[in-house]
């Protein structure tokens, strides 16, 4: 990600996938790379926003583990790619938990994890 970077400042940069962390956890805090976090005002322009934030925080959650809401699958984003962001879901409605569930209960093709969806609007793109 450095190299996109080193040579396009202002690139749209997207990582996506299941980290197994929170938010606040330190796996996904080492990539965002947030400055209060670096302690790098320099780097700022480098951090990625998690899309997970634009969704209510009694939503905010992609697994429930024994009875606790987790978000363990992100969205995240360079600021450009996130200015253009106006949808963003959680489909978490029914959500099985991971440990209480009965595997005979569930079908194998079924997810424990829940999709996050975003959707942008390059229309607004400035440039």
């Amino acid at each position: 990600m450095e190299r996109i970077f080193d040579a396009e400042p202002e690139a749209m940069v997207a990582v996506c996938g299941d980290f197994n962390a929170d938010s606040w956890e330190v796996p996904v805090q080492i990539v965002r790379g947030a400055a209060e976090e670096t302690q790098n005002p320099a780097l700022a322009g480098r951090a990625l926003t998690p899309l997970e934030m634009k969704v209510a925080k009694p939503r905010r959650y992609s697994v429930l583990h024994a009875g606790r809401a987790l978000m363990l699958d992100h969205v995240l984003v360079s600021r450009n790619l996130a200015a253009l962001a106006d949808e963003v879901d959680l489909s978490n409605e029914g959500l099985a938990d991971e440990v209480l569930s009965h595997p005979e209960t569930r079908h194998p093709a079924e997810s424990f994890h829940a999709p996050l969806c975003v959707g942008f609007d390059f229309s607004r793109r400035v440039g």
